[in-house]
């Protein structure tokens, strides 16, 4: 149904023949313009960063019980310039839990660890955001995107720094993803919303109707991001469990076409090998769970 919707806006607007994987982000953001009114450039007046941090650290403090408070960056650390540093603590106690630095400006979005934790250190979290440089006296403005990108990275933080081992250890490395994909659900949640999404010059909220109408954009393709998410399931079983070993590149791919034709809802392109290109299993052998 979701991509019978993309298909129709996209006939509707002289796209002539079917859509393939590469159209779909594309045609997935005109209707939900379409469909939801959701002028992206438009929100970024309400979404800027400070009150977006101050939202997500209330939100840390609701949750979970942790106090994350900005500390002066040590010398130590070397020069910087917008990145910022944390620490967070458990806030009945005062016990300091860890910290981490953002930096909103980096080359990719991610979590790494500059400090792991161990019996005499604490762990330090760097949380890389790829914003772009605010002009001089204005706030940096986000989009939806970068929001959910802030959420997500944030729990991975808070997974190392809330736990008694290492996130990446060798033990249950398929918890990574638990942590982040839970805070970004968080993001939605109407009273978090409404804490950071004001006008950044005015301290106006959303006009009436506009958080309905970002939820419902949010929605969209909900259940094609589903499939994605069974059809690697499905593929990872099937390359463990029932593939020759060795594995060759003639098995590999018949395999995957045979997984993709029966759970992905758009076939990949005939030259593209989903699993050659999913970038995680390069990332480090932590990581590849």
């Amino acid at each position: 149904r979701e991509v019978g919707a993309l298909e129709a806006l996209a006939a509707s607007q002289g796209f002539l023949g079917r859509l393939q994987p590469w159209d779909l982000d594309y045609w997935e953001e005109r209707l939900r313009e379409v469909s939801c009114a959701v002028d992206e450039e438009a929100l970024r007046e309400y979404l800027a960063l400070p009150r977006i941090l101050d939202a997500l650290f209330g939100l840390a403090s609701r949750l979970f019980g942790l106090r994350v408070t900005h500390v002066a960056w040590p010398p130590e650390l070397g020069g910087q310039t917008e990145a910022a540093l944390y620490n967070v603590s458990d806030a009945e106690t005062g016990r300091l839990l860890g910290s981490f630095i953002l930096d909103p400006h980096g080359e990719d979005e991610s979590t790494s660890t500059l400090v792991p934790r161990s019996t005499q250190t604490l762990p330090r979290e760097l949380i890389s955001l790829r914003l772009p440089m605010p002009e001089p006296g204005e706030p940096c403005l986000l989009r939806l995107k970068n929001v959910e990108s802030l959420f997500h990275e944030f729990g991975h933080a808070l997974a190392t720094m809330c736990t008694d081992r290492f996130e990446f250890s060798q033990l249950e490395r398929d918890n990574i993803e638990v942590v982040s994909l839970f805070m970004e659900c968080w993001m939605y949640h109407r009273p978090t919303f409404d804490a950071f999404a004001m006008h950044h010059r005015t301290g106006a909220p959303l006009p009436p109707g506009a958080f309905g109408n970002i939820v419902q954009g949010a929605r969209l393709g909900s259940a094609r991001l589903l499939l994605w998410y069974v059809a690697r399931a499905a593929l990872d079983m099937e390359l463990h469990a029932r593939c020759p070993d060795p594995l060759t590149e003639h098995s590999l791919l018949e395999a995957e076409r045979r997984v993709l034709a029966a759970v992905a809802g758009v076939a990949p392109h005939g030259a593209e090998c989903w699993t050659c290109i999913f970038d995680h299993i390069f990332d480090g052998d932590a990581y590849a769970a």
